[in-house]
């Protein structure tokens, strides 16, 4: 198979990465693909970061509540979808989830720019054609 590959395929510098760490923050995720890093840090170590030779930009973002604690409690607030809750409350999933839709029996179309087909969150569903745009 013909794969074309580019900078944006390549992992942060190591080094890089490594020096932020050094800075104490805790480095919540990595994206190739953004050639960035997503931190936990307090203000100082936003300063010490600023002033890495490695760091181009620092945006900063607080986070705020998922779940709206004047909601009324119910079972649609208990399914446990980890990192992926807040996606899912914007598309009402675990509503639709309370009410019994899974989306079990739909076909859906997506398109990418690629996936891996022997990831985990390939297993359970039935693949029926994939198409390589590259080829």
């Amino acid at each position: 198979m013909f794969m074309l590959v580019d900078s944006l395929d390549l992992p942060v510098c190591p080094d890089y990465s490594e020096a932020v760490r050094e800075t104490g923050v805790r480095i919540r995720r990595t994206s190739r693909w953004l050639n960035a890093l997503s931190v936990a840090a307090t203000a100082q170590q936003v300063a010490v970061l600023r002033a890495l030779s490695c760091v181009r930009s620092v945006e900063q973002f607080r986070l705020r509540a998922v779940v709206d604690p004047f909601l009324p409690r119910s079972t649609m607030d208990d399914p446990n979808y980890g990192a992926s809750l807040r996606q899912n409350l914007i598309s009402h999933v675990p509503e639709l989830h309370a009410r019994g839709l899974t989306g079990q029996g739909i076909l859906m179309c997506m398109l990418d720019t690629g996936a891996r087909l022997e990831h985990d969150a390939f297993d359970s569903l039935n693949v029926i054609a994939t198409y390589d745009f590259y080829l």
